[in-house]
């Protein structure tokens, strides 16, 4: 609360640089999701959930990752249907899987990789993808990759509950998370979650999907 209160008084300073201005909301951005989850953690109740549109589900994520991608110089790429379609979310949990599958892309991939986060829709559920050009995951890691413990990035600190973790959130919302190789060569994390209707706006009819994004990483940009 106190960090949070800081970078909003800051961000009022008529006489801050841009620059500043600009750190001072990310940080706030940061505060927020921050505060939320504490939130949820201290919740003992079920929090209601709530439709939420998935591409500002993704766009909020990758703002909280925006400083470190841009610190590596990762490009990110998007691909979002044309129409708007919805899922239902519990505060920022959402953000939470999205956080950690794009940290975890980024922490795979050398110095100017590049990740695709992507939406579709399939039927009656909607797919958040995220894809890399890295190395991709090794064979004999998949078949326990989202238990706990199972890491490949024990020489990075991880300690291997953060998929498993993901993945409980993911049934949470009546979904799940899986994991392949992507048509880039990398990895590729798939979060489906049942569409929900965001306000009477109309979901995508099957048979609408978008491609998995092949080409979109030839133009992803440094954010």
């Amino acid at each position: 609360t106190v960090i949070l209160g800081y970078a909003s008084l800051r961000r009022e300073d008529a006489d801050l640089p841009q620059a500043v201005r600009d750190d001072m909301a990310r940080i706030e951005r940061s505060a927020k999701y921050c505060q939320e989850l504490v939130r949820g953690l201290q919740t003992r109740r079920d929090p209601a959930m709530i439709a939420r549109s998935a591409s500002e589900v993704v766009e909020s994520a990758l703002s909280l990752c925006e400083d470190p991608l841009r610190a590596r110089k990762i490009g990110i790429a998007r691909n979002f249907p044309a129409d708007s379609v919805a899922v239902k979310a519990v505060g920022r949990e959402l953000e939470r899987v999205l956080v950690n599958l794009i940290g975890n892309a980024a922490k795979a991939l050398p110095a100017s990789g590049r990740i695709l986060v992507s939406v579709a829709v399939s039927g009656a559920r909607v797919v958040l993808a995220v894809d890399d050009d890295g190395p991709g995951l090794p064979p004999e890691l998949l078949p326990r990759l989202f238990t706990p413990f199972a890491t490949g990035c024990a020489k990075t600190g991880g300690v291997g509950l953060g998929l498993y973790l993901c993945r409980e959130i993911a049934r949470r919302h009546g979904g799940d998370l899986t994991a392949g190789r992507s048509v880039f060569g990398g990895a590729r994390f798939e979060l489906t979650l049942p569409a929900a209707d965001l306000g009477g706006s109309a979901l995508l009819e099957p048979g609408h999907e978008q491609a998995h994004g092949e080409g979109l990483l030839e133009h992803a940009v440094d954010r």
